[in-house]
Order: C-alpha cells, then sequence, then structure tokens
C-alpha cells in the first residue's frame, strides 16, 4: 500500500503543475509489470500515442532487463513517444515545444512510409526543417558517382517517398551516409541539432531486444533529443 500510496501522491503533485492547467487529465494507478499496465490502458482507451520518458539504466541493466519504454515500444499498434531523462529535467516552454527541425531515419523495408507521414505531419505544421536520413554500408567506390547525388539510388529512393506537393509547403532535405545506423542517426541529430527524431520499429522478440538490441532501441537510449516511435509491419 506504501507503493500506491507514494505513487497516488506523486501524480497528484504532477496533476497540479501549472502545464496541465487546462489539460482533461484521468489519473490512473496500477498494480502490475509496469510494461503491460501501459499497453493495457492504452487499448481500454483506444489511445492514439503513448507518451513515456525513459531512465537511464546502466548498461548491464539494459542488457539483462530492456527498459519499459522499450518493452512497450516493442509491443504496441500505436505511435510512443520517449522523452530522455535530460529533456524531462528541462524548463517547460514555447522554446522547449517547437519543433524547427525533424530527423526521419528510413530503411525502405516494410512500411518505410507510415513513418515518414508522422515525420511530414509536424513539419508541415510547425514549418520545420525534415531531414530525410538512409545509411548504408558503402558508396559506390568510383569517385565519379560518389560526386554526383543522382548516381546513389538511394537517394532517388528518398525522393520518391515524398508526396509531389510536400516540398511547397515544407523544407526536406536528404541525406545517405555510410557506416553503422544508429551511429549515423544519432551523430547527424546532435550535428543539426534535430528537436525530434521520428523512426519506424520492426516487432523483434524480447529476447532479441535485450541481447542484441537494434538500431532503434540503441537510438531510443541515447538520442539528445524526444523520439517518436512508429510500429511497422
Amino acid at each position: 500500500m506504501e507503493a500506491q500510496e507514494q505513487a497516488e501522491k506523486e501524480l497528484k503533485n504532477i496533476l497540479g503543475s501549472r502545464q496541465l492547467q487546462d489539460v482533461l487529465v484521468e489519473p490512473v494507478v496500477s498494480r502490475g509489470k509496469p510494461h503491460q499496465e501501459i499497453l493495457a490502458a492504452a487499448a481500454e482507451m483506444q489511445a492514439d500515442l503513448i507518451v513515456m520518458g525513459t531512465h537511464g539504466l546502466g548498461m548491464l541493466g539494459k542488457f539483462f532487463l530492456g527498459s519499459v519504454a522499450e518493452k512497450v515500444a516493442n509491443r504496441t499498434t500505436i505511435p510512443v513517444l520517449t522523452v530522455s531523462p535530460a529533456e524531462q529535467r528541462a524548463e517547460i516552454g514555447p522554446e522547449r515545444t517547437q519543433l524547427r527541425r525533424i530527423l526521419c531515419p528510413v530503411d525502405f523495408r516494410g512500411e518505410a512510409a507510415r513513418a515518414l507521414d508522422y515525420a511530414l505531419s509536424p513539419a508541415e505544421e510547425y514549418g520545420a526543417e525534415l531531414s530525410l536520413l538512409h545509411v548504408v554500408e558503402e558508396l559506390p567506390a568510383a569517385p565519379e558517382l560518389v560526386m554526383d547525388r543522382r548516381a546513389i539510388p538511394e537517394y532517388a529512393r528518398l525522393a520518391s517517398l515524398i508526396p509531389t506537393d510536400m516540398s511547397s509547403r515544407c523544407k526536406i532535405a536528404s541525406e545517405v551516409r555510410t557506416g553503422n545506423p544508429a551511429r549515423e542517426i544519432l551523430k547527424l541529430a546532435e550535428t543539426l541539432h534535430i528537436d525530434l527524431i521520428v523512426t519506424g520499429v520492426h516487432p523483434i522478440s524480447p529476447l532479441r531486444a535485450q541481447f542484441f538490441g537494434s538500431t532503434h532501441y540503441r537510438v531510443l537510449r541515447q538520442a539528445p533529443c524526444p523520439v517518436l516511435t512508429v510500429p511497422l509491419t
């Protein structure tokens, strides 16, 4: 009972914050495994989006246990917005919620366009710059091909995903890089001072996610900004 009373007390404090003054909030305290209770609550209320914070577990804890955010993202069928501990501690204000630069990594597998739709919508609404990124193991070795973007087929594939009328409604740039996908995504996010990463995730087994990880989970753990995860099939 002590844990539940403490949780209810903390929820009450959160509900009293000025950020929620004009928001209709229904507080719920559940008992059980966190990721299962979150998924059950989302299903019951037919939620369109799950928003949650991530926690800075140590590498050993991540390796063996994963995190609640990762388990939710891997099991849900609706988008999940995760916020890092640093973002959670930042003071809320207009400059914190304004989206100026959005990054959308694309791997061309499954419903890649579905994740892009979730990136295009806020880019248009906020007038944000949208950067599309595809990471490959290696580019053509011939110098003349590397210098000419038109000779790299991935650029054409990225361009084919963009609706023809979107170029006039927001600024869109495409980037093709070589290397480790997670590392390149995080590097570009830092370089461009990205405000939001929108990424699609393909379901993988919990065991594989815990022991081997994936590009998505590495980005989720280390991103310098919020990450919107869009489930793909």
